[in-house]
């Protein structure tokens, strides 16, 4: 089955209150709800005012006070300001900037469903496509048959992953009421499409449950932050601990965890059409829960209480002590462009998503991707994939990439509504197109992942 990570350490993490970078603890104060901390300030003369001097943009000072002592979860409201503060629809908008909800296909061939199989050199059981503009998932096997389907009438669904047990975890958006005002959610449907749980949370991009059941989840929250021009509203990142049953448990800032250790990641520049610093500046896209054992005693990069995550914005894959909160190890600026997804090998390798692409409309664009393979301790690409000719694959964002048992490797082209494998030589030796096109023949773009036989057979009805 699909696992982005492991959680080995039992009991409650800690929180605390003398690390200089505090874990951010929650409170539900209602059913599908919560509060975020207060946002209290820092003076720009502080250790935190110093390390974001160092920022290309600005000099940053973080407002963002965590004040979670182990004993206390008490979380204040924050105090409200209508000039800095983010609507959730202005998030939102912002969240879904340079992201298509159809795509042209490929242009050489119309076909739709599976186009190329080789099973001798395939390795291909199942595969979950996530269609976000349908609110649906399919499960189709080797042979593009539809095996398994799950579908909402209303809402946007980003991506869909199985749980060990069988669930559908989906991050994605509704909208409600008679002004049809759109909230983030986070679903768990059952194998049969009933609805265990919603809650309303700022998910964003990516939930994976871990070992211990518990789920963890990308974040997208309004924080405010000061430079020269004075106190402004960005889109901070974060990675949110919930229990199995959707309630949240602890928070960390992916600001506050990159900026503490500013020798090893430095933000770059990230601007607005007006060429005002941009208010998401790191679109965290994708995280994998460190999975310990074996390769933790090759390298501490790999202990169970790191994270690994991918930032679009500052082309960056990050490792993240969560214990600790600060990052440990950083890649990426000036050889990858607006990465999505980067999981761990069994050789201890990370693979990457490099789309080449920050933007939809950017005239900077290459008009290719890539999937490269990275030795994280040497920092060298030992692998890549690249389309023949190169144009031919092309997802200016999303994108999917997973290394099979049988050694091929599963990409999902997002924004050309395909999903291929391909051999260590580069050889395509499986292909599916999806069937799913508007009325001008545009493809629905689409996000996949890959589950092995046993594990689909024993969910499916006998």
């Amino acid at each position: 089955m699909l696992q982005c990570g492991t959680w080995h350490p039992s009991g409650t993490l800690p929180c605390p209150s003398t690390h200089p970078i505090r874990h951010r603890c929650l409170t539900v104060l209602n059913e599908g709800s919560y509060t975020p901390p207060a946002v209290n300030g820092f003076s720009a003369a502080s250790t935190s005012g110093k390390i974001l001097a160092r920022f290309a943009w600005a000099v940053v000072t973080v407002l963002l006070a965590c004040g979670c002592g182990p004993q206390s979860h008490e979380v204040d409201r924050p105090a409200q300001d209508t000039e800095s503060v983010l609507t959730e629809d202005e998030a939102l908008r912002l969240d879904a900037l340079g992201y298509l909800e159809f795509a042209p296909p490929p242009p050489d061939d119309a076909s739709t469903g599976v186009v190329v199989h080789l099973p001798q050199l395939s390795s291909i059981d199942y595969v979950l496509l996530t269609y976000p503009v349908l609110a649906r998932a399919e499960l189709v096997d080797s042979n593009g048959d539809l095996v398994w389907d799950w579908k909402r009438d209303f809402g946007n669904w980003e991506r869909a992953v199985l749980t060990a047990n069988g669930d559908l975890l989906v991050v994605a958006t509704e909208a409600t009421g008679d002004n049809r005002k759109r909230h983030r959610v986070l679903l768990r449907l059952g194998f049969n499409g009933e609805l265990l749980w919603k809650r309303q949370l700022p998910v964003h991009h990516h939930a994976v449950e871990i070992s211990d059941g518990r789920i963890a989840v990308l974040t997208s929250r309004a924080r405010r932050l000061s430079d020269p021009e004075g106190v402004r509203v960005v889109l901070d990142n974060g990675i949110l601990l919930l229990s199995p049953d959707g309630e949240p448990q602890e928070e960390q800032s992916l600001t506050d965890m990159l900026t503490a250790n500013p020798d090893l990641f430095t933000f770059r520049p990230v601007v607005d059409e007006d060429g005002k610093p941009a208010r998401d500046f790191i679109h965290a896209n994708f995280l994998h829960w460190m999975p310990g054992g074996k390769l933790a005693a090759e390298s501490p990069l790999f202990d169970a209480t790191n994270v690994m995550v991918t930032s679009r914005k500052q082309d960056t894959v990050a490792i993240v002590d969560w214990v600790r909160g600060r990052v440990l190890w950083a890649w990426g600026q000036g050889e990858i462009v607006g990465p999505h997804d980067a999981c761990l090998l069994t050789n201890g390798n990370l693979l990457i998503f490099d789309n080449r692409s920050r933007s939809l409309e950017s005239d900077q664009n290459e008009q290719w991707s890539r999937v490269i393979e990275l030795d994280p301790l040497t920092r060298s690409i030992v692998w890549e994939y690249r389309g023949n000719p190169q144009e031919s694959f092309c997802s200016h964002s999303r994108g999917t990439v997973q290394r099979l048992s049988g050694g091929t490797t599963l990409i999902g082209s997002s924004n050309q509504g395909r999903v291929f494998e391909v051999t260590s030589e580069g050889q395509v030796v499986w292909e599916y197109r999806t069937p799913h096109r508007n009325d001008k023949g545009e493809a629905a773009v689409l996000r996949a992942g890959h589950y092995e036989q046993a594990f689909i057979k024993d969910l499916l009805p006998r």
